[in-house]
This record gives C-alpha cells, structure tokens and sequence, in this order.
C-alpha cells in the first residue's frame, strides 16, 4: 500500500513542539497491543526523531518499510537519520557504515562524496582485516567504489604505485588494525627502497609481530638504519657529575636520563633539581623524583615540593600509581574522581575504619597542597553497586548510566526502560549499547546484559569488537560455548587473531572456565609469534589453566619448552594486626588504590580486602568490596 501525501506529522503524532514524553509513552502502550501496526510505527518514529532519539526513530520508521512506502517527507527523515548513523558508525570504527549510505540513498537522501568515500574505506579497512581472500575481494570492491585519487588506492597495486602512496596506504592499514596487508604493503615499500623513519618503524614492529624471533630483516635494511633516528632515546650511564656539570646542553633525552640515573642512585636533592632545572625533561624524569622522594618519605615535604613542581600530567600520573586518590582528585578534578572519593569515605565511614580513613585522609592534603578537594553535588553510588566511571570516561554517558543504574536499585523493569531512551539517544546502537551491556553484567543481571550485547552483535555482525562484547557477556552469563563461537568470529576479524584470543583465555579463567581457557591459550599460541608479549602471555594462561585442571607437571613442562620462567600466583596481601592503627591505615591505601587501579589488578585488590574485612568482623563492607570485585573482573 502506497502512503498518501506527505505530511509533516500523522494524526496520532503528537504536533510539533509539544512536551513528547507523555505522548510517546501512549504511543509505546497502543503499539505494544499491535507492535506492526504501520500507522503506530510511523507516529511514533516521528515523535522520537523530534524528541532527539535518533536511534528509535530509525527502527519504527524501519518497521513501517515492511509494509509500505513511506511520504516524502518521511523519506526524507529517515534518509537524514540515516546518514547521521552512518556518521556515528564511522566515529566508533564501524565498516558498515557504508550500508547507511546506501540505505539513505534509496530513500532519496543526498550523500557528499568525502562521507562516502570515507564509508567505503573504512568498509574496506573492515574486511580486511580479516586477511583472507573474500575479505580481500570485499575490500578492492568497495574500494574502487570510492573512485580515483586517493592515496590508499596505491595498496591495490604496491609494485607500480608512487612510493610514498604506497607507505601511506600501508601506515593507514597498519594504522587501522589490517596488520597482516599493511605488512605485505611495506614489504613491498622496503623492497623498492623505501626508508623514511616513521615507515620504518611501522614495517619493523609488524615485522617482530608477524615472525617474532625466527626471522630478521634483511642485513642490509638493519645497516641502512641504523643511523636513523628511530625513537629510542639514549640512555646512557656516564659518569653522573659530568652530565650535570654540562646539564644545560644535553637534550631532553640526555637530561632525562641522567634525572633517573641519579634519583635511582638517591643522589641529593640539589643534584637532582639542578637537572630537572636545567632544561626540558620527559614525563620519566619527574615520574623518577617523585618515586624517590615517596620511597624516602610518603606524602612528606620532597614529594609535595615536586608535585607542585611537576607537570600536571606527569604529577597525576605519579599519584594514580601511588593510589593517593584524594590528592589526585584535588590536583586533576573529574566527575569519576569525584566519585571513586565519595565512595571510598562512605565506605570507611564506621567505628573500626575511620582513624584510618582520616591519616589518609590527612596525608591527601598535604599531597594537594593549595588543591582543594570538590564536595560531589549529588550522593554517589555506594561501593559494591557499579561505578559507572570505569564503564564511559565521557561525563554525560557516566550520568545516563548512573540513572539506570539507580533505577535498576529499585527497579530492574524501570532501568530497562530508561536503557532503551538511553540507547535510543545516539544514532547507532554501537555508541551506547555496549555501555549499558557491561553495566547489566556489573550489576549482576548477565540476562539483560546478554539482551543488549546480542542486539549491539546483530547492528554490525561483521564488527570484531561487537563480537568480543558478545563473547565477553556470555561467558559471563556462564555460557561458555556460546561465548567460544563469538570469540573466534572476533579473532577472524580483528585483525590480529592472536591478541584478541589471549584476551579471550583471560576471559575464561577470570570466570572459572579453565577447560574452554586452555583451549583458548593453546590457539593463541599458535596464532603469535614466538619471543613476542602476546605469545608469552598465552602460555602463561595455558600453564595456569593446566594447574587448574590438575596437570601442574605439564604446565611446568609447557613453559620449560617455551623457555619462560614459572609465574608464581601473586603472593596474599599481608595485613597488619587487626583494628591496630597500621591495619586501619592498609585497609583505607588499598581500598584507595583498588578504586584507581586497572581492572584485573583492582579485582584483586577488592578480594583481598574483603577476604581481611570478613575476617575482621565487619562483613558490610566485605560484601561490597566482594561485589566491587565482580563488577570489574569482566
């Protein structure tokens, strides 16, 4: 049935500029009697496009196509909505996005040629990742789509294309994860005698993470650079005197060198000022002081003498490692800061933790020196509820997630609900949806987080990262051949099979899989290069899941044949007497340096403190930090 002529709204949307949340809420009720009631779809597609939900828009003006055409005017937005999620799609690394442009295309929308022919590469940067013929022919398909004169065109043919198309295209190839063709693009490019610096040094790391430590370049390629400048800073040991007496003319790589030569060997203070005085240093220089001086005297008057010396970004640094999160908080002020800070005192907010809440508390000032910490302006989530900050570093996605989040508190329906407008917000479901996946997962509900990581997967079945989410909730939810099959699609398509694969046998032994982890460990191994970080981190995960599995002489075996030295189990965090001062003291550092710390190292962290808490007594807290630990350990 064809529509009748346009209009700017049906009878059932409600008009323009009026409040859309009551209207669109009967909408929702109405179509959940008839959900393919193309009139319905149609009033509510036009009600959310003019509420600035994007997202929804397209999936009920979507559900109209399936039974007729649509007005003009409704052809026209749903081609503008369209080319805005092809836009999205294109922010967050997604190859289809050249689909949307067809898509708009066909409902009559204009498409400037930069955005498609960005699309079309990227689709090709997509399929080839995965390295193989039908991703190859994919990829020459979109790419000659895309028309003449660009440069990346020049991997299509290496051997006759100018040179420096050819490192382009192959640094764009490297550049975008296709590593195995942007390795065959620079072989060609050093073959016919390409050198330039920056080329080199991206022919040379995927050459080592092609071959690892079997194959050399060439002799003659090494002896060629080796006068260039490649980036490795001299760090030489002179004699230390000398170099200070001539500080002033080293370079910032000399002049860093010798500041951590000297603070390792606890030369004094005035030795180690006077080089960082004397000229530009790198972040390490002062990254190496302030070791020293909390080595020698945590939060005394040396390391707040160089905080307030220091760079910003290097004195945060030094902060975050050191788990000094009142201090980094006052220094570098954010929304997650503020929060991880309002969690923490909370939690230590009884009797028996409160003498050591306040001596960190105390030490955090003098550290923030004329800093002033920020009062939150809403109370946070309480520890062992989700912190949504670990999930988007984006300030507005952070808040969207806590409403749900909050909501999910007293109802999960509710949250549910307010998931889908959140979602509905952003053009394409691969903006937010995989947000609100891991917070379902890190609130403790793998159904709904599963729901949302099988949605994210269908938007872009051919998208690596959107099939590593689904693997990772499935696992999660205690589906490990399920999982398994995500799993090897993404490593298929990611570009570099061996990492993502690892990364998959982490997955299962942090949820007590060992059998699908040794499984996964031993395909990586095969899949990386020996001598090489992903390859040692692959047997590691194989010897640890055999030990699991009761064949700890095979594990001992498997890393004597690789020749890697055993992996002692991190040794248990010791604590001192319990309600002692000191004690307190610990159990306020480490719940501080768990809030901060990456995920794996702030799972264990969380359960170590709550293992020490639940033997103290004081199993509230113990409990959350068990939850805490969860919520980070996917």
């Amino acid at each position: 049935m064809v529509s009748c002529a346009p209009t700017a709204h049906t009878a059932d949307a409600p008009p323009p500029g009026a409040d859309l949340a009551r209207p669109i809420e009967a909408l929702r009720i109405r179509l959940a009697a008839d959900p393919g009631d193309p009139g319905l779809n149609l009033a509510l597609a036009q009600a959310l496009d003019r509420a600035g939900q994007p997202g929804g828009a397209v999936r009920h003006y979507e559900e109209v196509l399936r039974h007729r055409r649509l007005a003009d005017a409704d052809r026209g937005a749903l081609a503008r909505l369209y080319l805005e999620r092809a836009r999205a799609r294109l922010a967050v690394g997604d190859g289809d996005a050249w689909r949307d442009l067809d898509r708009a295309a066909g409902q009559g929308g204009r498409v400037s040629g930069e955005l498609e022919r960005e699309a079309l590469f990227a689709g090709a940067l997509a399929a080839l990742r995965h390295a193989d013929r039908p991703g190859r022919e994919a990829a020459r398909g979109l790419m000659e789509r895309a028309g003449l004169g660009d440069v990346r065109l020049a991997m299509l043919d290496p051997e006759r294309a100018p040179l420096p198309a050819v490192a382009a295209a192959g640094a764009w190839l490297a550049d975008g994860g296709a590593r195995r063709v942007a390795l065959e693009v620079y072989e060609v490019y050093v073959a016919r005698g390409g050198r330039a610096p920056e080329h080199a040094r991206r022919y040379l790391a995927l050459h080592r993470w092609w071959y690892g430590d079997r194959e050399r370049p060439s002799g003659l390629f090494l002896r060629e650079l080796a006068g260039a400048d490649l980036g490795t800073p001299s760090r030489g040991a002179g004699a230390l005197d000398q170099l200070v007496a001539r500080a002033a003319e080293l370079t910032p790589d000399e002049r860093t060198a010798a500041v951590v030569e000297a603070a390792a060997a606890g030369r004094s203070d005035e030795l180690v000022d006077r080089l960082l005085s004397s000229g530009a240093v790198l972040p390490d220089a002062w990254e190496a002081a302030l070791r020293a001086a909390r080595d020698r005297d945590p939060g005394g008057p040396r390391e707040v003498a160089l905080c307030d010396r220091a760079p910003l970004a290097a004195c945060a640094a030094h902060l975050r490692q050191a788990g000094e999160l009142g201090a980094l908080a006052a220094r570098a002020p954010s929304a997650a800061l503020d929060s991880a800070l309002a969690r923490w005192r909370a939690a230590l907010d009884q009797p028996r933790l409160r003498e050591g809440r306040d001596a960190a508390l105390s030490r955090w000032r003098r550290l923030a020196a004329s800093a002033h910490a920020r009062s939150p302006g809403k109370p946070m989530l309480p520890l062992g509820t989700v912190d949504v900050h670990r999930l988007s570093g984006d300030g507005a996605m952070a808040a969207g997630l806590e409403r749900i989040a909050r909501a999910y508190l007293r109802s999960p329906a509710s949250a549910e609900r307010l998931a889908e407008d959140f979602a509905d917000g952003a053009p394409a479901l691969g903006q937010r949806g995989p947000l609100i996946a891991e917070l379902f997962l890190a609130l403790g509900d793998p159904a709904r987080a599963w729901h949302w990581a099988e949605a994210v997967s269908r938007s872009s079945p051919d998208h690596a990262p959107y099939a590593m989410l689904a693997g990772a909730v499935s696992v999660a939810a205690g589906a490990p051949d399920r999982a398994d099959v995500f799993f090897t699609f993404a490593a298929q398509a990611s570009g570099d099979a061996g990492a993502t694969t690892v990364e998959a046998a982490r997955l299962f032994l942090a949820h007590g899989f060992p059998l699908p982890a040794l499984a996964a460990a031993r395909r990586a191994v095969q899949l990386t290069a020996a001598g090489q970080p992903e390859r040692l981190q692959a047997v590691r995960l194989a010897a640890r899941a055999m030990d699991l599995l009761g064949r700890a002489a095979d594990a001992r075996r498997l890393l004597a044949e690789e020749r890697i030295a055993a992996e002692a189990a991190p040794a248990p965090l010791a604590f001192p007497p319990v309600d002692t001062a000191a004690w307190q003291a610990a159990i306020a550092d480490r719940l501080a340096r768990a809030l901060l710390a990456p995920r794996e190292e702030a799972a264990r962290l969380f359960t170590a403190l709550a293992d020490e808490l639940d033997a103290a007594g004081i199993h509230d807290v113990a409990a959350a930090c068990r939850r805490e630990a969860l919520s980070v350990s996917f």
